[in-house]
């Protein structure tokens, strides 16, 4: 389900370690997630194509303690509705993958969407995201969607997220309602 762009959204930018309550909160701070208008979330996560796809929840189950950069990566992609992450082979194409019993998304979905880039795709897009991380947080500071839509970050907004097919209902009809 495609979304009208006719608005500008509010974007910041945060780690995922900041939100993690784990054991090594610093595996996942190369993980970033951008935040429209502070409900929709989109998981920026290093590359994973080491151990997946195909998708294993082998040792993300329960409480298995995540104890390597890779598995907090993976497990940072099967808890998020929406993600991107560099993939040389699959760069261009998007998964539908099941998600981990993390926590509860809107009752509609247990599943979530990976936007495969390319590395040098992902190498622009994180550094956009780290510049954007010194710049915006979820109260006062955040820039607008019209403000990045020149760089990488916008462009894949644009062209993959909000053209996208895969958008589940709840996040379209929230961006229907934005103001």
């Amino acid at each position: 389900m495609k979304v009208p762009n006719d608005r500008d959204f509010r974007i910041h930018v945060e780690r995922l370690s900041w939100s993690v309550d784990v054991d090594n909160p610093e595996l996942f701070d190369r993980v970033y997630i951008l935040v429209l208008n502070s409900r929709i979330e989109i998981r920026f996560v290093p590359d994973v194509s080491e151990i997946a796809p195909p998708w294993s929840y082998s040792g993300l189950r329960n409480d298995d303690p995540i104890a390597t950069e890779s598995n907090a990566w993976l497990w940072a992609l099967l808890t998020s509705e929406y993600s991107a992450t560099p993939n040389p082979e699959r760069a261009g194409s998007v998964d539908v993958v099941s998600l981990l019993p993390y926590e509860p998304i809107d009752g509609d979905s247990n599943s979530g969407v990976v936007w495969f880039v390319t590395p040098q795709q992902w190498a622009d897009i994180e550094a956009e995201l780290i510049d954007l991380l010194g710049r915006t947080d979820r109260y006062n500071n955040f820039v607008r969607l019209s403000d990045v839509q020149d760089m990488h970050l916008g462009r894949f907004l644009e062209r993959e997220f909000f053209h996208s097919d895969q958008l589940f209902e709840h996040t379209v009809k929230m961006f229907r309602q934005a103001h």
